[in-house]
């Protein structure tokens, strides 16, 4: 078994760590392709290179309708909605049950 730790004590949001987990990839653009092609409506993932105050990393965008969500204006979708999106991705029915689980 192997163990990721990630040591936050400042805290990380959420593209800063999903980021870090794409740079572990061998083929990152065929992992952008798969998350893409999952059938999420309207989301869309981009990675890009990313440098602030030295620190060089990844930058995982994630979409909506075009838009990066801000943390004033963001959609909210309720666990039908979720529950019907998930039914419907394209993904393995062991990930869709542990989804809907």
């Amino acid at each position: 078994m192997k163990i990721l730790y990630f040591d936050c004590a400042m805290g990380a949001a959420g593209d800063m760590l999903a980021g870090s987990l794409l740079e572990l990839f061998p083929d990152r653009e065929q992992v952008l392709s798969e998350l893409n092609h999952l059938g999420i409506p309207g989301v869309e993932f981009i990675a890009e290179h990313s440098c602030k105050c030295g620190i060089t990393g990844t930058h995982l965008q994630v979409l909506y309708h075009g838009e990066e969500e801000s943390e004033h204006c963001h959609h909210h979708t309720g666990m039908a909605q979720i529950a019907h999106i998930a039914e419907h991705l394209q993904v393995s029915h062991g990930v869709r049950e542990q989804l809907l689980g």
